[in-house]
């Protein structure tokens, strides 16, 4: 049964979506609790606001929000692969979406992408530029989301957490746990930090400097948040020295 209310130690396997398989998959990373998920910091962060220019997109990835024209499969013979692709008109010009596949004789590779991508949805698509040498017209998809998709914004449309993974959780597992724990948990995180000195160096809160660390509003709100959990920890760490210089002292006393 999950516990009654939720506190900084309450287990992340009674977070929706996760339970006991993954919770183990998350314990290798070193997060059990939704403390640890709310400290579970990103090693990056990508722009994934929306691509309005496909002559000059940014580097590394392209983001379009557009509404499925149509959409199909077409086997490659004797490669034992498949292509599955859709056409995306989209703010900024028209894009064929291609998902690239490896058939298998066990399941449907392509059963959810044939459920999901279909003519008149609304999707977000996040993918990598097959050629950049004039124009993008074709996307090879990593991630995709319906506009009905309550947690799309999340993932697309804002800056975006990356997150260090293990095999069998994805990038967008991890930012949703997270989104969940920084709901149910961010307030109550405990500010080690004595409150004359977060006044005097114009720190945000913990539970902001939490919120902004994972999913920032903007880049500044990013480095502010990163400059007040940077501070906390070597506060941490000169508190730590400091004990432990008094426990020598008392020690090297007790020896006299």
């Amino acid at each position: 049964m999950p516990p009654a209310q939720d506190t900084l130690a309450s287990p992340v396997q009674f977070l929706k979506g996760i339970g006991p398989k993954r919770a183990d998959l998350l314990k290798g990373l070193g997060v059990g609790t939704l403390e640890d998920l709310l400290y579970y910091l990103p090693r990056d962060w990508e722009d994934r606001f929306e691509t309005r220019d496909l002559a000059h997109p940014p580097a590394g990835k392209v983001v379009v929000r557009g509404k499925i024209e149509s959409a199909e499969l077409q086997p490659f013979r004797g490669r034992g692969l498949a292509l599955f692709k859709a056409r995306v008109p989209c703010a900024a010009g028209t894009l064929e979406a291609l998902w690239f596949k490896r058939m298998t004789p066990r399941y449907d590779v392509f059963k959810s992408l044939r459920a999901d991508i279909t003519p008149g949805r609304e999707v977000w698509l996040v993918g990598r530029p097959e050629n950049t040498l004039l124009r993008v017209t074709d996307i090879q998809v990593d991630e995709y989301y319906g506009v009905d998709d309550p947690h799309a914004r999340l993932h697309v449309d804002r800056i975006v957490p990356v997150y260090p993974l293990t095999e069998g959780l994805s990038g967008r597992f991890v930012r949703e746990a997270v989104a969940q724990a920084l709901e149910r948990a961010s307030d109550a995180a405990p500010d080690l930090l004595p409150p004359g000195i977060v006044r005097e160096r114009g720190l945000p809160p913990i539970g902001d400097a939490l919120r902004q660390i994972h999913f920032p509003d903007t880049w500044a709100r990013r480095e502010e948040a990163r400059r007040r959990l940077a501070y906390q920890e070597f506060f941490i760490i000169g508190m730590a020295l400091a004990l432990k210089r008094r426990q020598t002292k008392e020690a090297a006393k007790s020896f006299l």
